[in-house]
């Protein structure tokens, strides 16, 4: 009898101990998963961090490229502008020399002899001149009869006459002259009002 009640009691500690056992496995499970999930989230976090730092590196090496390819524009549109009008300062100081030469071949008596080769002599140094210019990127603008434009025009008078229609030129001054498009000195002209006739909105 003493032998069966020893045998229930070892038993009933092994199952004891086996409980414990399992209860410390299922423990140790539990606070392994705890742990696990710990551990993923913070390698979730860690994650995107990482890749919220990707993006905005990626935003600023695409903003640097940009300001870099601008930079290089406007460097190029610089080196352009100052290659095409280099001679702007050049070509202002030369004109006050050209328009006495025009004034002189437009009034010069072509038909005296005395005076004739010095009048070929200064047309052709005239032509070579504006030759020179324009290959350079130089127009001489007469705007005779054009209509009046501000951006190309300068009017110095404003007078009726029949035979030119309002608003347009009638008589030039002195030439004007553009480098490669713009406007290195305008023309100055007089511009034309007409008859002078208020021409009603209602007629």
């Amino acid at each position: 009898m003493c032998s069966q009640a020893e045998n229930q009691n070892v038993d009933s500690v092994e199952e004891k101990e086996n409980i414990a056992t399992e209860q410390q496995a299922e423990t140790v499970v539990e606070n392994n998963d705890e742990a696990t999930k710990v551990e993923d989230a913070e390698t979730l976090l860690k994650i995107n961090k990482l890749t919220e730092d990707l993006a905005a590196a990626k935003d600023e090496v695409l903003r640097a490229q940009a300001e870099v390819a601008n930079m290089r524009r406007r460097c190029e549109q610089e080196v352009d502008k100052a290659r095409k009008f280099a001679l702007d300062r050049f070509v202002k100081d030369l004109l006050p020399a050209l328009d006495p030469m025009e004034k002189a071949i437009q009034f010069a008596d072509k038909e005296n002899e005395a005076t004739k080769v010095m009048v070929q002599g200064i047309e052709a140094t005239y032509s070579l001149l504006l030759k020179s210019l324009k290959d350079n990127g130089v127009e001489c603008h007469d705007p005779m009869g054009e209509p009046f434009n501000p951006e190309f025009h300068q009017a110095i008078q404003s007078l009726e006459n029949n035979e030119v229609p309002a608003n347009h030129v009638m008589a030039v001054i002195q030439k004007g002259y553009t480098l490669n498009g713009r406007v290195v000195r305008p023309a100055m002209v007089i511009v034309s009002k007409g008859n002078g006739t208020i021409i009603s909105e209602e007629a």
